[in-house]
């Protein structure tokens, strides 16, 4: 890609359509539970943290936290999300 230009786009074909709980496989499920441990046992210190540096209330950041929370839960598809370095 030189400089100046966009970067591809994704066609719509690309992008597997319906919800993602009609693949979702049995044998995940431990390892998605594991996994939400983890996030919430790191999120949790982080956001009351980040409300007390901003001056609020640790509860603050618990609720500023669950609706992203949610719209990940519902939006990310299992197995296809990439975050990081793939």
């Amino acid at each position: 890609m030189s400089r100046g230009e966009s970067p591809p786009i994704a066609s719509a074909h690309s992008v597997e359509s319906g919800p993602w709980w009609r693949s979702y496989q049995r044998e995940w499920l431990s390892r998605d539970l594991i996994a939400g441990v983890t996030v919430a046992a790191y999120m949790v210190p982080q956001v009351m943290g980040y409300a007390a540096i901003a001056g609020l209330p640790p509860i603050t950041g618990l609720w500023a936290s669950l609706l992203p929370l949610v719209v990940y839960a519902l939006l990310a598809a299992v197995g296809r999300s990439r975050f990081g370095h793939a």
